[in-house]
């Protein structure tokens, strides 16, 4: 009898629980097939699939890039006094 259960909540199309340890294992450099051997070690079910490793990645991609860009802007208004509107960090 097969069934299937849901670890974690969704957040914007994808799991909680995949996003974060996407997370995790970028932090320490490592990638897809790390995940796998992690999650096999520690008696979890398996990570997403490798198609959908791109998207998580990129999304995660996205918030870093949108919180370095407002840290960056509240930074530069603190030291030089400027105008939120006249200082604009972009990173790709």
């Amino acid at each position: 009898m097969d069934f299937s259960f849901y670890s974690s909540k969704k957040v914007n199309k994808s799991f909680d629980m995949n996003k974060r340890l996407v997370y995790a294992m970028r932090s320490i450099g490592q990638g897809h097939a790390s995940m796998k051997r992690f999650c096999s070690l520690m008696n979890m079910p398996p990570p997403m699939q490798l198609k959908a490793y791109p998207d998580c990645n990129l999304a995660l991609s996205k918030a870093a890039n949108s919180v370095a860009t407002k840290t960056m802007n509240d930074a530069a208004v603190e030291v030089h006094g400027e105008n939120p509107g006249q200082i604009m960090w972009c990173l790709m």
